[in-house]
């Protein structure tokens, strides 16, 4: 069987993929694979959204903190106002 890593670079795969640390969270992860293309703003801001839908849905009025590295498109003001509006208290954490 293939490790993640190998199976993305046998096929050539993307991977996004995030990841609560809050076990009681019915899905405490949440991923997009897919072959053609790299990342684009587009692809990144509807997986974030996405994500903060399905924290909404479960978990109104929770705080969550975010953190991600310093990719370019991780500090995009849509994607950081869309998480600031969608969430109470969103904790960023940028690298």
């Amino acid at each position: 069987m293939l490790t993640v890593r190998e199976l993305i670079i046998a096929r050539q795969n993307n991977l996004l993929l995030a990841i609560s640390g809050n076990h009681t969270i019915a899905t405490n992860y949440w991923m997009e694979m897919w072959e053609e293309g790299g990342m684009n703003l587009f692809r990144f801001y509807n997986f974030v959204h996405g994500v903060n839908v399905s924290l909404e849905n479960h978990h109104q009025g929770c705080s969550f903190s975010f953190t991600m590295d310093n990719l370019n498109i991780h500090h995009n003001s849509a994607v950081l106002q869309m998480i600031h509006d969608a969430v109470p208290f969103p904790i960023l954490v940028l690298q």
